[in-house]
């Protein structure tokens, strides 16, 4: 081979050589050459930025592309390279500034392999950048990172467009927009094009990927949706805690964000997503942290929970020995979320804050006093159809968990404040949600048990059920104890919850209708003459309604209730007032009644029954109040579980006088004097009229009987006076009016009140107004008249 050949091939090879050359040789400071050169003409258009973010390479031959990865190599690279949503701090969105990197590529296009220079945007994309170095607009030069390894500089070009407000904006714009807040979630697409003579070719999309880009701002959201608002720390929890220990880590003082929900941490029980999480005292087993906030980067953020009251400021052995020693049980706490500066926290910015109750667990024994009832009537349906094995008596003289203490079925679930109102099947055949005691308890925090006294002390299951059937007590005594957990198990040396109930069955229904329901009544007439069918005044009676209705507003057997007394009604219930309860604590459907009317009212319902009632053909009726147990759903009218004998007497309404319906006074204004004329006469207003005064109407409708009002008229001015009292009368008489006597009467019963207005200007007639319109009394006032209040009344 001659040496000219020879000398041809090594530059060949020594070319190849320098084309193929992977991008990693290139070197930190190239990589961010070519990010800082992107950033340096960003004000350009995107051809025009990739074009000299590119000219770099452009010694390379073209075929250097004959190296470059397919695009199905592109498309998986992209797809598993970078993330499907990023939350970005805000402190590197604060920094941010243009021109700088921070929006290189967004809604323009750039070279690939500049994807991830240090300051940009889209380096935070990169599944690589977790745990990654970050400085402000790149100051610290880090190492960009790869989206791909291995590709040759101008081999692809990206652009990652934003959607939204900030669509089509770059740079300064587009940074702008970022900081001012408007929104605190963008969708973009990041896109990848091949190259053509240098350029990005953006007709040829070999990779494509749509991404959630985040700010800071949902920071506040995640906070708010992620942290409860109220937690209640079980005993055993702040009992087994020690110091140094992880249980009071970020109380009261400031660590990492992503080690807010740390195993054996007061923090992590904070989270929603503790519900059910595993825990172990003082993290010995290592359970894997909860995040408050998925996907942030370590050390993005820092928090603490600031507790206020005594345990305030207080911190690691000090505060847990406030914690256990019991001097409060209710703690009001922030949760505050603070930036990151220089790899610390920064206080001066807080980017979520939220306000939460922590309770100890000697508030188990405040919600046992709170949701517990004090006494509970047991339907005796619900006893009659309990059987064994079954849940109605579990809990009940045996220790089993605290959350399954209101399951369907079961006799404690009548104990709780939410039963009422709450489905209940037999024997749990419906599986209805169970009701919990305490809300927020995890399960086997806590272990419960109602021991009952008497004959049915310390039996369980079968035996106990039996013993309850059989049983001639009404009445029991029970005691429901609350312990904290151990090891899985009920500690009985730790009573953390106690409360003394009475446990009443069946039979006490007669005792409640005895001593609840009154022996006689009477039905004012208003509300017998008001009453309308359909409508509720006759409901239950001479038919079965059930026995929770029995004291609706606008019903007849409301007025039966002792409690009646002084409770609002309303006729035919039209202000739908609250039902007043025959007996307290009754679920819906338990017990049906209705009250049999004797005599001939017997039988009638609905308006039969009430114009029985209201044509008065009695004034009293004997009834009988019946109340049966439920079966299916329905009255059993063969289980009468308490009646009492009543008598209802009717007060029928007399009959109104008839209204008066008045006489018409009619009123003339002078329009030379100023006077008005009030006269009963048509003939007077008649004359009046003809002469030359306006005719304005009717005044107002007198009185036919009642306090006479006497006219005066004076000789010198030709005006007429008006008054009903007779002092007045006679004392402007006495200054040389002339009484013309009685001239219409006053309505006794204060109807249409007629105001009278003095002109202190008028210099004869026309000093006196008389009017039943307050705004015209009113006008009057305003421009100058004396208000002389009420002179008389008008019939309405």
């Amino acid at each position: 081979m001659s040496k000219k050949k020879q000398q041809a091939i090594k530059n060949y090879k020594k070319q190849k050589r320098k084309v193929s050359a992977p991008i990693v040789a290139l070197g930190v400071s190239s990589l961010f050459a070519l990010g800082a050169q992107a950033v340096n003409v960003s004000a350009q258009t995107p051809t025009t930025n990739a074009a000299a973010v590119t000219s770099t390479m452009n010694q390379q031959p073209a075929a250097a592309n004959a190296n470059a990865a397919t695009p199905v190599s592109a498309q998986q690279n992209l797809t598993s390279n970078i993330k499907d949503t990023i939350t970005v701090p805000q402190s590197y969105l604060d920094n941010a500034k243009s021109p700088g990197p921070f929006t290189a590529g967004v809604n323009q296009v750039i070279p690939f392999e500049a994807f991830g220079g240090d300051g940009m945007l889209t380096r935070l994309l990169l599944n690589s950048s977790d745990g990654a170095p970050w400085s402000d607009n790149g100051a610290n030069k880090n190492a960009a990172l790869l989206p791909v390894d291995g590709l040759q500089n101008g081999q692809y070009f990206y652009e990652v467009d934003l959607s939204g407000a900030a669509a089509g904006k770059q740079d300064a714009a587009l940074l702008s927009d970022l900081q001012s807040g408007q929104a605190t979630s963008y969708t973009a697409t990041v896109k990848v094009y091949a190259a053509k003579d240098g350029k990005a070719d953006t007709s040829q999309a070999v990779a494509q990927k749509n991404v959630t880009i985040n700010f800071a701002s949902d920071i506040q959201k995640a906070v708010s949706a992620n942290i409860k608002d109220s937690i209640t720390v079980p005993a055993n929890y702040l009992k087994n805690a020690v110091s140094p220990g992880p249980f009071t880590a970020g109380v009261n003082q400031v660590i990492p964000f992503e080690a807010f929900g740390g195993d054996g941490m007061l923090t992590r029980l904070l989270l929603n997503s503790s519900d059910g999480a595993p825990w172990s005292d003082n993290g010995s087993k290592k359970n894997a942290a909860l995040l408050p906030v998925e996907g942030l980067k370590n050390g993005q953020y820092f928090y603490e929970v600031d507790l206020s009251g005594t345990a305030a400021g207080k911190q690691d052995a000090a505060l847990l020995s406030d914690l256990q020693s019991g001097k409060a049980a209710d703690y009001t706490a922030t949760v505050k979320v603070y930036a990151a500066k220089d790899g610390k926290a920064d206080t001066s910015k807080t980017v979520a804050e939220k306000n939460v109750k922590i309770n100890l667990a000697s508030n188990v024994q405040k919600n046992v006093t709170d949701n517990i009832k004090d006494s509970i009537t047991v339907p005796q349906n619900y006893l009659i159809n309990a059987v064994s094995p079954g849940p109605f008596t579990a809990g009940v003289n045996q220790v089993i968990p605290f959350e399954a203490f209101g399951g369907d079925g079961m006799l404690t679930r009548l104990l709780l404040k939410s039963s009422d109102g709450a489905p209940w099947s037999d024997n749990g055949s419906k599986k209805n949600a169970a009701l919990l005691p305490v809300e927020g308890l995890q399960n086997g925090q806590y272990f419960y048990e109602v021991d009952l006294d008497g004959n049915a002390a310390g039996k369980q299951d079968a035996a106990l059920l039996d013993g309850l059937k059989a049983s001639t007590a009404t009445k029991y005594n029970a005691t429901v104890k609350v312990y904290a957990a151990k090891d899985g198990q009920a500690d009985k040396s730790q009573v953390v919850g106690q409360k003394a109930v009475s446990i009443n069955l069946a039979s006490t229904v007669q005792k409640n209708v005895t001593d609840n329901i009154k022996d006689s009544i009477t039905v004012p007439a208003s509300y017998l003459k008001n009453a309308v069918s359909p409508g509720p005044f006759t409901a239950g009676v001479n038919q079965k309604i059930p026995f929770e209705a029995f004291g609706g507003d606008g019903m007849l057997t409301r007025l039966l209730l002792k409690s009646s007394d002084g409770a609002p009604w309303s006729d035919n219930g039209s202000k739908k007032n609250a039902a007043l309860l025959p007996i307290e604590g009754l679920q819906t459907g338990q017990y049906f009644y209705e009250v049999d009317l004797a005599g001939s009212a017997s039988g009638k319902s609905d308006a039969a029954l009430l114009k029985e009632l209201q044509e008065g053909k009695a004034d009293s009726y004997k009834a009988t109040v019946k109340v049966y147990v439920a079966k299916d759903g329905q009255a059993d009218a063969a289980q009468v579980v308490g009646q009492k004998n009543v008598t209802i007497n009717l007060k029928h309404e007399a009959a109104k006088p008839v209204a008066d319906k008045g006489v018409v006074l009619y009123r003339a204004y002078n329009p030379n004097s100023g006077e008005h004329l009030y006269t009963a006469s048509k003939i007077e207003f008649a004359k009046a009229v003809k002469a030359g005064w306006h005719d304005e109407g009717q005044a107002w409708k007198a009185a036919t009987s009642g306090t006479p009002v006497y006219r005066l008229y004076n000789p010198n001015s030709g005006e007429h006076f008006y008054t009903m009292d007779t002092k007045e009368y006679n004392k402007v008489a006495a200054a040389g009016w002339h009484k013309e006597g009685f001239a219409f009467y006053s309505n006794a019963d204060k109807g249409t009140p007629i105001y009278r207005a003095f002109n202190p200007n008028a210099k004869g007639a026309g000093s006196h107004f008389f009017t039943p319109t307050a705004s015209e009394w009113n006008h009057l006032g305003k421009v100058g008249w004396h208000k002389e209040g009420i002179a008389f009344y008008g019939v309405k």
